[in-house]
């Protein structure tokens, strides 16, 4: 495992060769394409908000989300975002899963107010944390700290 010096370097290192100028994206969307991301992500929006009701998000934590809600949440990541297959089982894999099923019910808990939408802006903070931890071999978990900050801006 590299120490916190390392990875300071390491970074430093990254920053000071950096380009000057605005990077040039490599793919670029037609408004058709454009169109498309907006409807998926519509799409996805629309699942996500009928998990709101206490109904809904009972009938959800008794299920298996492995089967109702990480497919569509993987067919979001790809359709919207174009993540790839490699990028996807990181953030999918069984660790990161449990992390994110375990945030969405610590946060409804905590605020039952939350909305979905709420959740998910907290769960992306949680999800960069867990991939600080997986980089510096600490176990990929929420610490109360990880829990707190998520939660400042939803």
């Amino acid at each position: 495992m590299l120490t916190t010096s390392d990875y300071i370097r390491y970074f430093i290192s990254i920053w000071e060769q950096s380009p000057i100028q605005i990077p040039l994206f490599e793919k670029k969307y037609s408004v058709p394409e454009q169109r498309e991301k907006e409807k998926a992500f519509e799409d996805f929006y629309q699942k996500i908000n009928s998990f709101k009701s206490a109904k809904s998000a009972n009938s959800l934590r008794k299920g298996d989300p492995s089967k109702t809600f990480f497919p569509i949440f993987r067919s979001f990541l790809q359709t919207v975002f174009d993540y790839e297959t490699d990028q996807l089982e990181i953030i999918l894999s069984e660790k990161f899963k449990n992390v994110s099923r375990d945030f969405f019910y610590q946060a409804r808990a905590f605020g039952p107010e939350l909305s979905p939408g709420n959740i998910y802006q907290g769960l992306r903070n949680v999800w960069i944390m867990n991939g600080l931890q997986l980089m510096m071999g600490l176990p990929v978990e929420i610490t109360p700290s990880v829990f707190a900050y998520s939660l400042i801006y939803p």
